[in-house]
Order: structure tokens, then C-alpha cells, then sequence
């Protein structure tokens, strides 16, 4: 038989290890419990990825953003239109990505091509696939999109370039769709100077120039985001 010391002693032991077993165990739970809390959050709330560069995969008239490519694979680019319902991602910002140039008549005529280029297949894809996606200029858009079960499509700038000196680009870009100026990307512009860039020598920064302010002041009267990235 056993004693009653002894089966206090076991007693003892049993709690020890349920307790030492609740423990160890808590925080896979805690982890659960909060993943299910983030996914919660997640479904409820409009969720928006503020860059991708899959505009250049638009441009490839053989890669089918409305198609499901494999992440990880070769051409499957940064996000697809079924991949994005799968994340439950409601809205992307399409960059609209020109490397900068030479700042010559020659270099800017070309960068405003691009551009251009980039703005007519990020709104050809929302003509291509109504069912599935839909072109938005305001938060309010976004909403309603995400309602009617569609993918968001915002639409930035990276890199001023683009602009040049000429700041009614700016208006005609604003008017077809971005909704973010990143005002320069790795080497300085006529914008304002690169965080990254290799030519400048030190001391010679400029910071905002002029006519940077000048384009900040007419992105404040369009509605458009500055972005300082790179700066």
C-alpha cells in the first residue's frame, strides 16, 4: 500500500509536470492565438503592398498578370493577380520605374517615353481584366473595389527623373494616375540629391534644389505623396 506521504509525493511530481508540460507548450499557443488575432486583422482591414516593380513584367506582352505563377520561379515576378487574392492583399501600388539617366534634352525625352510606356500597361491591365481588378486614384476607390471582391491598383513613381525640368510632367503624370512621386532614386537628379550616389564629391551636396521644392509644392497641390526613398 501506498503512504500517504508517498502519494503526496507523486501528487506533487504529477503537478510538476503538468505544469512544467503547460509551460513549454504556451508559446506555440501564445504564437497561435496571436496569428489567429493578426489574420483577423488582416481580413477586416484593407491591406495595401506600396510597391512592386511588375510593371516591366506588363510591358512583356507574354507574361499574364491574371495567371498564377509559381512564387520563387523563373518570370514569376514580385505579385500576380490570384496570388494577391490568396495573401488577401486588396491593393498594390504598380511602380512606374525609369533608372536614371543623363540629364540631357535626349535622356529626358526618353525617360518621359518610359514612363508614359509604364502608365498605358498598368491602365491597359485594368481594361484587360474588369472582373479581376480595377484602377484606383483615391482611398475611397480602393474600398469600393475591395468590396466588389477586386484587386486595387494604385499607381507611383519612382524617381523623378521622368519630370526633367519640366514641371507640367508632373501634371500629366498626376492625371494618369500616380499617386506617389519618389523624387529620386540612385543617382542625384534635378530633384534633389541620392542617397547612393558615386559621382557626387563629398561636400558637394544640394539637398532639395530649387526646383525640388518647386515639385514638392505641385505634388501638395495634386494630391500626390512624396516618397524619400533613396534620399
Amino acid at each position: 500500500m501506498l503512504t500517504r506521504k508517498r502519494l503526496s509525493y507523486i501528487s506533487l511530481l504529477f503537478l510538476f509536470a503538468a505544469a512544467c508540460f503547460q509551460f513549454s507548450c504556451r508559446p506555440e499557443i501564445e504564437q497561435q492565438s496571436l496569428a489567429a488575432r493578426a489574420r483577423k486583422i488582416h481580413d477586416r482591414v484593407l491591406t495595401v503592398d506600396t510597391h512592386c516593380d511588375t510593371a516591366f513584367r506588363l510591358l512583356d506582352g507574354s507574361w499574364d498578370i491574371s495567371v498564377r505563377h509559381e512564387p520563387g520561379g523563373r518570370a514569376s515576378g514580385q505579385i500576380d493577380l490570384p496570388r494577391m487574392a490568396e495573401g488577401g492583399l486588396d491593393a498594390e501600388f504598380f511602380a512606374v520605374f525609369v533608372g536614371q539617366g543623363e540629364r540631357t534634352e535626349q535622356g529626358y525625352a526618353e525617360a518621359k517615353k518610359s514612363a508614359i510606356q509604364s502608365l498605358a500597361a498598368i491602365r491597359a491591365m485594368c481594361d484587360k481584366y474588369p472582373s479581376l481588378v480595377g484602377l484606383a486614384l483615391t482611398p475611397d476607390d480602393a474600398y469600393r473595389l475591395e468590396k466588389a471582391g477586386l484587386r486595387a491598383a494604385f499607381i507611383g513613381m519612382e524617381n523623378g527623373y521622368p519630370i526633367g525640368k519640366d514641371l507640367a510632367l508632373l501634371d500629366l503624370y498626376a492625371k494618369r494616375g500616380i499617386r506617389y512621386l519618389t523624387l529620386v532614386h540612385s543617382a542625384d537628379n534635378d530633384i534633389c540629391d541620392s542617397s547612393t550616389d558615386r559621382q557626387r564629391k563629398p561636400g558637394q551636396e544640394r539637398g532639395l534644389t530649387a526646383f525640388g521644392r518647386e515639385v514638392v509644392a505641385a505634388c501638395n497641390r495634386l494630391g500626390v505623396m512624396i516618397d524619400v526613398s533613396h534620399m
